[in-house]
């Protein structure tokens, strides 16, 4: 062993020293939420119930009370829905300082359970106690090996204070460190609807003094718990790959290159890609690769040009980096390999090519060689298109709870609980829901559920009413499916319906279950539903790469982006796997197939993350944004090919994170019927929601070029065409035709996966 590799024995001593701290270290488990009411304080306290029925030792170190000046409302007290869920449980008494009731750390260390429920981490203590923060009483029963099980809203943090300024017009004084939550064993997302958390607003005993924030404020604060929530899955999931010396790269999360060459506009391709990343809540990554560390393959105005282009992108938080290499393809390709970019950015270059010199441009080159990722060739902005406006909803007439909500009248309230897995709780969520329906006299009745014999699950069923099922005969085998005829008879209020992705036996009035809510809704009934990640189809493909696994039950993406209010149900990826071993989700043989399949902790991380990123996606729908010049307008170019499928998904996936429409458009020759093949795939675009065009044309790239203009099309997406003959060698390829046609809009060359 080489002196520069030896590890030097202080360093050794450090890293054994802290790996044996946290070994005797209790365990930190951390309910997020974005605002008073989402329900931190439930799912701890229900969390501390399960932890006793599974034979732990517990205690609540502290619940946050009652401040009120109210008569009705004692100071000190608890809320009635925590008074309920605290019996059968120790508590801690908490000691008296300055007038004040805190919690009593003393007390609790000398108690020593396994594990302590601490309320309102963010807290200040009084100057006279042991520590100023309440976190950092939470660290020293960590220290003692007491686990803790704790709760904070996103505004707290301390990293986001930037952020939450920005929003609030005022910080919190009381924070905790961001490194604290991020070395958490577990952070869980508590996720209610804004509208939820004003109708809990308006029912608590202390309405008059609670602040309300504004719905737009709400949802954006939601969306910033959502995005941290995945951030932190993103950190550990890489953690998992370094580990277990994974290389498959899980993409639930859009990282974007920029390449600046001499020949192009710089800072136009990194303002495009910025604001391609906040809309896709993705992470910028910046580079220029030079030969030298002179730069002396470029002109003085050249360097300056791109130097200002670096400036702009570091004033952006963006990773910026200079690479020297001779080869400025290859050195692009492998940094975005390292980096895991989903996409390239690079722009049209201002000089004018020979057709069969273009793919032996730097540009053709990343094209060409970058395998998994998509190529994004920004317009020369000197002529690019602008897209006709898309109609918006003004702000003062918008509803409420979606301002973009275009809802027939009379037509049903649909609440969607999304969760990424089964037994994650979506169906008990729904339940849950339900009774809390019909206590406050509303009719709700259970349409169709699914207990997957989980004895929590049934328990929950028990004083809800339940539509009796419809008994399907089909190859001589007996079906039970939702009896929508008897749904619609009985008309409720409410009607819960499990399990939306389900394909009815052939025979029902509909194909599918989402079709026989869509009637449900049509004749004016609420429906409460339940849908997991992998189900939405444009994910379909993203799911397939992520679990190895082709999800043939799928729901189009309108059906949930269109629902009033979607739920995000979260637990730990950890949690699950531990639900999953003891029983709770699958019989001991099915849960030991899903183990080796769909329930690797990998996958499960991925579809965590993808899950809490498409919340955000909702969130940010529902909140204003800064517009794309000329807003965006997207088209796909379909053929008949296998991957056309994986195309018009990323389009329609694109195209709902830049709120823009998107074309699906198909070429035929003169006289030419559309193929059953390419059919297929206009078909799922119809599904989709595109706008779907069959256009005449002998040349395709001039004819889908010709049309885009025509529609004002901003954004193209092509797939990956490989030289098939010598009209391509003399001509060039499809994409490279279309790429010099086409300098005045975005050609973005999706990779094959």
């Amino acid at each position: 062993m080489t002196e520069e590799t030896r590890p030097d024995p202080e360093a050794l001593l450090r890293r054994l020293q802290e790996e044996e701290r946290k070994a005797r270290r209790g365990r930190l488990k951390v309910f997020l939420g974005y605002a008073s009411r989402v329900g931190k304080t439930r799912r701890m306290i229900e969390e501390m119930q399960r932890r006793q029925e599974r034979g732990q030792d517990v205690v609540i170190g502290w619940v946050q009370r009652f401040d009120s000046a109210e008569a009705s409302v004692p100071s000190g007290a608890f809320p009635r829905d925590v008074s309920s869920l605290l019996a059968g449980l120790e508590m801690v008494p908490p000691i008296e300082v300055d007038g004040r009731q805190e919690m009593n750390l003393e007390a609790i260390l000398a108690r020593k359970p396994s594990v302590c429920m601490v309320d309102g981490l963010a807290h200040a203590n009084p100057a006279s106690l042991k520590n100023a923060h309440r976190w950092q009483d939470v660290d020293e029963l960590l220290d003692h090996g007491i686990s803790v099980v704790t709760g904070i809203n996103v505004q707290y943090l301390e990293g986001l204070q930037e952020r939450i300024v920005a929003l609030l017009h005022e910080g919190k004084r009381e924070t905790v460190p961001e490194q604290f939550i991020r070395e958490a064993d577990e952070v869980v997302l508590v996720d209610v609807s804004p509208q939820e958390v004003n109708e809990r607003m308006r029912e608590s005993p202390d309405a008059n003094r609670a602040r309300w924030l504004a719905p737009r404020t709400l949802w954006t604060l939601r969306e910033l718990a959502l995005l941290y929530t995945a951030d932190n899955v993103d950190a550990s999931l890489q953690a998992y790959r370094e580990e277990h010396h994974i290389q498959t790269v899980w993409q639930a999360n859009e990282r974007l290159m920029v390449v600046l060459t001499p020949h192009a506009d710089g800072v136009d391709v990194v303002e495009r890609a910025r604001r391609n990343a906040e809309r896709l809540h993705g992470q910028l990554v910046v580079v220029y690769v030079t030969p030298d560390g002179e730069w002396s393959n470029v002109t003085l105005d050249q360097r300056t040009a791109v130097q200002q282009a670096l400036a702009l992108a570091r004033t952006y938080q963006a990773n910026v980096d200079v690479l020297v290499d001779v080869d400025t393809a290859a050195a692009v390709l492998r940094h975005a390999q390292v980096h895991n970019v989903t996409q390239i950015f690079v722009g049209h270059s201002r000089r004018r090519l020979l057709p069969r010199l273009l793919f032996h441009t730097t540009v053709g080159r990343i094209i060409n060689g970058a395998e998994g990722i998509d190529v994004h060739v920004t317009a020369d902005p000197r002529q690019r298109v602008v897209a006709r406006p898309t109609p918006s909803v003004p702000e003062d007439t918008a509803p409420e709870s979606n301002p973009v909500n275009t809802k027939p009248p009379g037509r049903g309230h649909l609440k969607v609980f999304l969760g990424y897995a089964a037994g994650v709780g979506k169906t008990c969520e729904m339940l849950d829901q339900g009774h809390e329906l019909k206590s406050r006299g509303i009719d709700a009745v259970i349409g169709y559920f699914e207990p997957h014999g989980r004895v929590e699950t049934m328990a929950r069923v028990e004083g809800l009413e339940i539509v009796e099922r419809r008994k399907v005969v089909y190859r001589n085998h007996e079906f039970e499916e939702m009896d929508l005829d008897a749904v619609l008879a009985r008309r409720p209020a409410v009607c819960l319906v499990d399990e939306l992705a389900h394909t009815n036996v052939p025979g029902s009035q509909h194909e599918k279950r989402w079709q026989d809510v869509e009637a449900i809704l049509d004749a004016g009934i609420d429906v409460l539903t339940t849908v997991n990640i992998q189900h939405l189809e444009s994910l379909n493909d993203y799911v397939k790469r992520i679990a190895r696994v082709q999800v043939r039950e799928t729901v189009p993406d309108y059906i949930v982006n269109e629902a009033d209010e979607i739920v995000i149900i979260d637990l730990a990826t950890r949690a699950l796997l531990n639900r999953l071993d003891r029983g709770v989700i699958y019989p001991p043989e099915k849960a030991s197939r899903a183990r080796e399949h769909f329930f690797r902790e990998g996958n499960l991380a991925a579809l965590r993350e993808l899950t809490l990123r498409q919340g955000a996606d909702v969130c940010e729908n529902d909140t204003p944004h800064e517009e794309l010049p000329g807003n965006e307008r997207l088209m796909v170019c379909i053929t008949e090919n296998a991957s056309a499928g994986a195309l018009i998904r990323r389009c329609k996936r694109v195209a709902d994170r830049l709120h823009a429409p998107a074309h699906a458009v198909h070429v035929v020759r003169k006289a030419s019927a559309v193929s059953t093949v390419a059919e297929k795939h206009l078909e799922l675009a119809r599904l989709l929601g595109m706008t779907v065009d069959v256009i005449e044309g002998s040349n395709i790239p001039h004819t889908i070029v010709h049309h885009a203009r025509k529609v004002g099309v901003t954004q193209m997406l092509l797939g990956r065409s490989p030289q098939t003959g010598w009209r391509d060698i003399l001509y060039g390829s499809f994409i490279e035709q279309v790429l010099r046609l086409a300098r005045d809009m975005d050609i973005h060359v999706v990779a094959h996966r």
